[in-house]
């Protein structure tokens, strides 16, 4: 039998289980560009106008890690390439990674790849499936972000090097994810790895743009290779060279260790634990052996984020430098009054959703918990399900909170001269009932129908893009009205208003108790 035998329908097996995922990956996306485009033209629409901000923010080391240097203002197009463009290559190469694990070591590890391996299905056949899907993502994502450029000054050879950009970091990740999945034992060993290569990437990037003593660091991942490509200066080719073979040396090795390796077999296996533990005895310490890895390294991440936005902070206090269709833009989003407050006020949001995102895999990984028969081993002993999902929930109040003190710790250790500790400390704890009410949706959609729990995602992704692009699109208020992150108050730049941050509380806590009502009463597994 042929190593590929019916990989035409494993192929069409994974589109299948993405037909879902993949169109709102993409929309999301699309919507994410559309907006900025927009924002950017109505604030920016002029030369004089960008030229404004290109001398506002030349020279900050912090937006030069984040985003890289300002180099073209020639049209709006090169100014939302700069905008978002390094971080949304990022955020794309995170989620091909994911996109590639659960068609490969994640099938695996759940025993789907053992069943289809007993009929005449090909040992490469769920490699071949797994890089079809990650082309489809690539191909959609580039055309959807890149053909509305065409409206807004790119030419037809810069949308195509701008195409290159995600096919090169698409066909990059992809490689490497391949070969990752055939030496890690987990899905989850695979994630992590995957996702620090690529943010890691990121971060390089970042270094040699902010230091020009290490700007050969861009050379040595995909996102440098990607931002050398330079759509609206340069033009070359070479980036994408180099993505192409990363790709096609991760995909030869991933073909040579998959046909000699045992299935369900690797080289980075968990450490095993110990034969038996006296602090492993109640839920709380069970869920926190199996999050505290996962949590330490979000705690880094708001930290890390938190002191970047603090460092940003001197920047905008210098109104000179800063365009007056920016200052008004910044008030829209953050509320009037100072322009640091309106900076933190709408920074906060943001950090609020990463917490939100947090919230949401922590029902995930209950998820997981049940696929793999794990929930229900531990149901059988005399814990009951309420105490499960209830020491669920407040792992993810507790830690909600931790979240934000660390992010808001980060901000005020270098803004605290531009603003006061106590208001950047009001204006991210103020955002916790926002996050929380996200997080009591995710966990309703788990215990009423478990295959719904993905969509906590999606919930998460929409009220942030209701809430912070909504406005941008002209939608109702009614629309905009389905975002918790609307009705939060914008402190500092009002008084905290508890009337929301107690409904909102509120209605979590009712969702709450439907969620532990429903989840008493289905099946396990299901």
């Amino acid at each position: 039998m042929s190593s590929v035998a019916n990989a035409p329908r494993m192929t069409r097996l994974a589109l299948r289980q993405e037909v879902r995922w993949i169109p709102i990956s993409v929309v999301v996306f699309a919507l994410t560009y559309l907006a900025t485009l927009k924002q950017l033209s109505d604030l920016a629409g002029t030369v004089a106008d960008r030229r404004g901000m290109q001398q506002s923010l030349t020279g900050n080391p912090a937006l030069q890690l984040l985003l890289g240097p300002l180099d073209h203002i020639e049209t709006v197009a090169s100014t939302v390439s700069w905008r978002i463009g390094l971080f949304m290559l990022t955020a794309f190469g995170v989620l091909v990674a994911f996109t590639v694990n659960r068609h490969t070591r994640r099938e695996e590890e759940s025993g789907q790849l053992e069943l289809a391996g007993s009929a005449a299905v090909g040992r490469l056949a769920p490699l071949v499936a797994a890089v079809a899907v990650a082309a489809v993502l690539t191909v959609l994502t580039a055309l959807v972000t890149s053909v509305p450029f065409l409206g807004y000054g790119a030419t037809g050879h810069q949308i195509v090097l701008q195409m290159a950009q995600y096919a090169g970091v698409g066909v990059a990740v992809t490689g490497v994810t391949l070969l990752i999945a055939q030496v890690a034992t987990t899905a989850r060993q695979v994630s992590s790895i995957t996702s620090a290569l690529v943010l890691g990437g990121y971060l390089l990037r970042g270094a040699a743009d902010t230091n020009s003593a290490v700007s050969w660091l861009k050379w040595t991942n995909p996102i440098g290779w990607a931002q050398t490509m330079d759509p609206y200066g340069a033009g070359s080719w070479w980036g994408l060279l180099w993505c192409v073979l990363l790709g096609a040396a991760g995909l030869g090795s991933a073909v040579v260790l998959r046909d000699r390796r045992d299935l369900g077999s690797g080289l980075i296996t968990p450490r095993p634990g110990p034969s038996g533990s006296s602090g492993l005895r109640s839920v709380p310490a069970v869920l926190w052996q199996a999050q505290w890895r996962t949590f330490t390294g979000w705690v880094v991440g708001v930290l890390a984020f938190g002191l970047i936005v603090g460092s940003l902070v001197s920047s905008v206090a210098d109104t000179s430098g800063v365009p007056a269709q920016f200052q008004e833009y910044l008030r829209k989003l953050g509320g009037p009054g100072a322009l640091t407050g309106a900076f933190l006020s709408a920074m906060a949001v943001f950090f609020s959703a990463a917490v939100a995102f947090w919230l949401v895999s922590l029902v995930a990984d209950l998820r997981r918990w049940e696929t793999r028969g794990q929930l229900e081993l531990a149901l059988s002993t005399a814990r009951s399900r309420r105490a499960w999902l209830a020491t669920t929930a407040i792992m993810g109040v507790v830690g909600s909170v931790l979240l934000l003190l660390v992010a808001a710790a980060g901000v005020a250790l270098l803004a605290r001269s531009q603003i006061g500790v106590t208001d950047v400390f009001r204006a991210l704890l103020v955002q916790a009932p926002a996050a929380w009410l996200i997080f009591t949706i995710a966990l309703l959609l788990f215990a009423v129908r478990p295959a719904w729990t993905a969509a906590g995602w999606v919930v998460a992704a929409l009220a942030v893009l209701v809430g912070e692009l909504g406005a941008a699109f002209g939608l109702p208020g009614w629309a905009l009205d389905l975002s918790p992150f609307t009705h939060t108050p914008r402190v500092p730049q009002v008084p905290i208003t508890w009337t929301p941050l107690v409904l909102m509380t509120a209605l979590g806590a009712l969702l709450l108790a439907i969620a532990t009502a429903a989840f008493d009463r289905r099946d396990i597994p299901q």
